[in-house]
C-alpha cells in the first residue's frame, strides 16, 4: 500500500460494533452503575418522539432514574448527547425512522450507536390544521420537511418548513403560518382547529447512545459476563 493511501485510509473512521439482545440491555440499563439515563428527544411538547420515549421509559422499566430533555432539531439532540460524560450518566437520543436526514446523522457519526434500541408507536394523529380560516388566494402552510409530501398534490400553498410538528403548530398559532401539519397533541396545546386527519399509522423510533454510552455498555456488560 503506498503512502498516499495509507495517508487516506489513516483519516477515515470505523462503525462502532456493538450489539445486545433486549435481555441483555435491559439488564446493563437498570444495572446500579448507570445512576442517571438523560434522553434527548425533539421538542416542544406534544411531538411524537417526545411520546416515544416517554413509553420506552415505562416499557423498559427506568423511568426512576431517566430525564428527558427537549430539543430543537433531531441534530441537537446528538450533540447534546455527546457532551454527556459522566462516568455515572447514560446518553440516549431518540430518533423517527423516517426523518429525512437520518442517513446524514447516521453516517457522519460512526462512533455512535444509533440502534440501540427500538420502539413500535402509533403516531399521534397527524392532522392539517389551522388557528383562523380566512379565505385568500395562496395560504402559507408551515410542515415539518418529513410529512411536507403529504400536501403535493395540493395548489396555492407556500410551505415552509419548522423543526418539528409541535413547533409547526406554534408558528400557525402565532399567525406565521395560515395552516400547519401538526399532530394532536400540537392541535390541543395550541388551541388550533383540525381541517384533515391524516391517520395515526404505526411508526418505528430508533434510540442510540453516543461513544461515551458504548464504553459504558461495554464495560457494564462485561461486569454482567464475569
Amino acid at each position: 500500500m503506498n503512502n498516499f493511501i495509507k495517508q487516506i485510509a489513516g483519516q477515515l473512521t470505523s462503525f462502532a460494533e456493538i450489539n445486545y439482545d433486549l435481555v441483555e440491555l435491559n439488564k446493563i440499563m437498570r444495572h446500579d452503575s448507570i445512576e442517571k439515563i438523560c434522553i434527548f428527544v425533539l421538542g416542544p411538547e406534544g411531538t411524537n418522539i417526545s411520546q416515544a420515549a416517554e413509553k420506552w421509559i415505562l416499557d423498559r422499566n427506568i423511568g426512576y432514574k431517566s430525564n428527558i430533555i427537549l430539543c430543537d432539531s433531531p441534530e441537537k439532540e446528538l450533540e447534546k448527547a455527546k457532551e454527556i460524560s459522566d462516568s455515572k450518566t447514560f446518553p440516549v437520543f431518540v430518533l423517527c425512522a423516517v426523518y429525512n436526514r437520518l442517513f446524514e446523522l447516521y453516517f457522519s457519526n460512526p462512533d455512535s450507536y444509533f440502534f440501540m434500541d427500538h420502539y413500535y408507536m402509533k403516531l399521534d394523529n397527524m392532522l392539517f390544521a389551522t388557528n383562523k380560516y380566512s379565505k385568500k388566494n395562496t395560504y402559507k402552510v408551515v410542515s415539518h420537511p418529513s410529512p411536507a409530501v403529504l400536501l403535493n398534490n395540493l395548489e396555492n400553498i407556500d410551505v415552509t418548513y419548522a423543526n418539528s410538528n409541535s413547533f409547526s403548530a406554534k408558528l400557525c398559532k402565532s399567525g406565521e403560518a395560515d395552516m400547519c401539519i401538526t399532530t394532536e397533541s400540537g392541535r390541543r396545546l395550541n388551541d388550533l382547529k383540525s381541517i384533515h386527519k391524516f391517520g395515526s399509522p404505526t411508526m418505528l423510533f430508533t434510540f442510540g447512545t453516543t461513544l461515551h454510552g458504548v464504553k459504558m455498555l461495554r464495560k457494564i456488560g462485561g461486569m454482567l459476563d464475569d
